[in-house]
Formats: structure tokens, C-alpha cells, sequence
């Protein structure tokens, strides 16, 4: 029986044109998502340590998975820059991708100093290099810096708005990420370092925590006095200076031992710094006549010194009256 030839109703053909275009649709989207995950890698900043105890050479910087599927960083590099955007070294560079990568994974970039110190394995070795004070830290890639963070006295960040607090080597401090980026993909990511960070110190109650991309973890804090959430150092007992408060000059006495000294107003700007009268020598002072390093007067207020002495921080704080 030969059956009649049947032509598809108008209603017919314009579904199956219809699911033929949600299929392709479909098919866009998800290789635009892969495109743009792979040029956008929507990776914070999440945390960065430029010293523990004194030594610069336990250093790390963990990154963070703002969304899923953002492992592939084959290719990007962990780099340092000045306060006026002046590369200082490129640290590291990934050569392939991560394995994890649900959102809120994390990748660990850290020295061989700071991996033997807290027992944990970096996804990314890199070398001694970020700056004490002021500096900025950028996840970047040969097209675009991917999140930079700029901290200290840093007029113009390379790509944010704004720096954060000075980041020093003493006790156990990091700075931490207190806000996200947003999840739509951009290149650089917008970042305002003083309001999405925070500068924080770590003890026994409140360790850090630094995670792998394996989620392993590594609790770092110390016993030595830090900044305990406080941008502003506490008094420290053997670093004095007399007359306190000054309106002309003080004079600023050094414990046995002291390395160089820095000053920093109220807001954390660094002001100047002075090297001590002599290396080891058993104790020393220096004169503070109320300048900065360029010879500027600096208005009245509350400054706080602070320097290293063999494996301990030491602070202070002047009342400057003009």
C-alpha cells in the first residue's frame, strides 16, 4: 500500500525551527562561558602575607574563585610593582591549570620559606619579592592584570582606585579580603584595595587560614605582638621617644639591635625612615624634628614608629603639637 505524501504543517516547521534555534543559542552561550572564562579568569586577591616574624622569606599571596570553572590560569604570573606602577619582578608563573575548581576554591602562591614553615603545598613557588610598607600585587596575565592590590602610600594603583593600609613583615599580618569583586566577567576587575581589604593580625585564637587549590590548609599566627585587626601598632615599652609630646624635636631610643626604623601618621601613610646609628650596635637613638623624608613639616597628630630587633617587632608612638 503506498502511503500519500505527507508536507508538514505550517505550525509544525515553525517548532522545529524553533528548537533549532534554542539548540544553537544553547551552543553559543556555552562556548562564549568557556571564552570568557578563559579570558577573564574571575580570580581574586583574596589574602597577602609579606613576612612573618621579621623574615621576608615566608611570603604568600592566595588567590580566590569568585565563580566556578575559573581554573585556568596557565599562563598568568604573580607580579610586583611600586608605588608608581614601576615593575619590580614577576614572582612566579603558572604552567598549567588548577584541578578544583567549584567557586570559593582556592589557589595558594607562596614561598619555599613559608611552605616549610606551615607544612602546606603551593600551586605556585614563587620567589621573595613582595615590598614591605607600600607595593602592589597583581594576578595578571600578557593581556590584561587580571585584580591588582595596591597598599601603603600608593598615589595612583595601577588599576583600583584606591590603596590600602602599609603591609609590614611583623608578627603574624596579612591583608584580607573583606568584600568580593563582581561576578561579571570584566578585565582588570574593578578593585578599591581600602575598602574591600583589611589589615589584620593573627594569634592563637584567631589564626589565619591559607588554602591550596588540593584544600589543604595551614593555620599561621604567632605569640609575638601584632596588629590584632588594628591597622594602628600598640605602644611597645622599649621603643620611646622623650620629649612625648613634642612640639620641635624628640628624640627617638632604639633597642639593642635595631634594624632600620620606619614612621607612619595616623592613616598609615609612611612618612620617612631612618637607618640605625650602627648595625648591632647595643643601643642608639635618633632625632625626629617633626619632617618627612623630603623635609616637609608634617601637621599635628599621633605617628607611630616601629622597627625589627633580631626576631621581634618593636613599636612606639608620638603626639606631634604644632
Amino acid at each position: 500500500m503506498v502511503r500519500p505524501l505527507t508536507v508538514p504543517s505550517r505550525g509544525s516547521r515553525s517548532l522545529a525551527l524553533a528548537v533549532a534555534l534554542l539548540l544553537a543559542v544553547g551552543l553559543s552561550w556555552a562556548r562564549q562561558g568557556a571564552a570568557e572564562s578563559q579570558s577573564f579568569h574571575l580570580v581574586e586577591i583574596n589574602k597577602i602575607m609579606v613576612g612573618y616574624n621579621g623574615n621576608m622569606n615566608l611570603q604568600a599571596v592566595e588567590l580566590k574563585m569568585i565563580l566556578g570553572a575559573e581554573n585556568l590560569v596557565s599562563g598568568t604570573s604573580i607580579a610586583v610593582y611600586d608605588s608608581i606602577g614601576g615593575l619590580r619582578g614577576t614572582l612566579g608563573s603558572f604552567l598549567n591549570n588548577v584541578t578544583n575548581a567549584v567557586a570559593g576554591d582556592r589557589i595558594l602562591c607562596a614561598t619555599a620559606g613559608f611552605r616549610d614553615a606551615f607544612g602546606i603545598t603551593p600551586d605556585l613557588l614563587i620567589t621573595p619579592g613582595l615590598l614591605t610598607a607600600t607595593g602592589q600585587v597583581a594576578f595578571e596575565k600578557p593581556t590584561c592584570r587580571i585584580n591588582t592590590v595596591a597598599y601603603g602610600n600608593v598615589p595612583l594603583p595601577l588599576t583600583g582606585t584606591t590603596s590600602a593600609s602599609p603591609l609590614l613583615p611583623h608578627g603574624a599580618t596579612a591583608m584580607v579580603r573583606i568584600t568580593d569583586n563582581g561576578t561579571v566577567p570584566s578585565c582588570p576587575q574593578s578593585e578599591s584595595s581600602a575598602t574591600k581589604f583589611q589589615l589584620r593580625g593573627a594569634g592563637s585564637s584567631n589564626p589565619f587560614v591559607f588554602q591550596n587549590n588540593a584544600r589543604d590548609t595551614a593555620q599561621v599566627w604567632t605569640s609575638v605582638t601584632s596588629v590584632e585587626d588594628d591597622p594602628a601598632p600598640p605602644v611597645a615599652a622599649t621603643l620611646r621617644a622623650s620629649p612625648n609630646p613634642f612640639t620641635a624635636s624628640t628624640t627617638i631610643r632604639l633597642p639593642g639591635g635595631a634594624g632600620r626604623v620606619s614612621l607612619y601618621d595616623v592613616s598609615g601613610r609612611f612618612v620617612r625612615a631612618w637607618e640605625p646609628p650602627s648595625s648591632g650596635a647595643a643601643s642608639g637613638t635618633i632625632l625626629w624634628d617633626g619632617r618627612d623624608g623630603q623635609g616637609s613639616p608634617q601637621p599635628s597628630g599621633l605617628y607611630f614608629i616601629e622597627t625589627v630587633a633580631g626576631r621581634s617587632t618593636v613599636r612606639g608612638r608620638v603626639l606631634l603639637l604644632r
